[in-house]
């Protein structure tokens, strides 16, 4: 069973060694609770990309996990940005990497098939913001 819950969004606090949870978060458009996703910093530190969520936080392997969020840092939103070229194929447990400001790699990863690791995935994917 797949949640539809909003994920929550936390930041840690370098000086004071503290998580803190982001409460003023905007919008309507938010990915679903998640984990075994990959995230990077972008856009000098304006946005963070997470691509694909690996699971639910039940734990079952999403449909279709190979979904792009943008949050912006400084408007407080999420955006789910769209696959140019098509996307690789759905992972989890898999490295993004910043190039530069407006390229990104999704690096390696595994492919689930009835909650058991299948196949690791030996590929990198280049997405471009611009």
């Amino acid at each position: 069973q797949q949640t539809t819950d909003r994920a929550k969004l936390f930041s840690f606090h370098v000086d004071n060694n503290v998580w803190f949870e982001l409460e003023n978060v905007k919008g309507d458009s938010f990915p679903i609770v998640h984990s075994g996703h990959g995230s990077v910093l972008m856009e000098e530190g304006q946005s963070m990309i997470v691509y694909g969520p690996g699971y639910t936080s039940l734990m079952v392997p999403e449909v279709a996990n190979s979904h792009i969020w943008k949050f912006n840092i400084l408007s407080s939103t999420w955006e789910q940005l769209p696959h140019k070229d098509g996307p690789p194929s759905p992972r989890a447990h898999h490295m993004v990497v910043a190039v530069d400001e407006e390229r990104f790699w999704v690096i390696g990863g595994v492919t689930m098939k009835d909650q058991i690791p299948s196949w690791a995935n030996a590929d990198v994917w280049e997405y471009n913001l611009s």
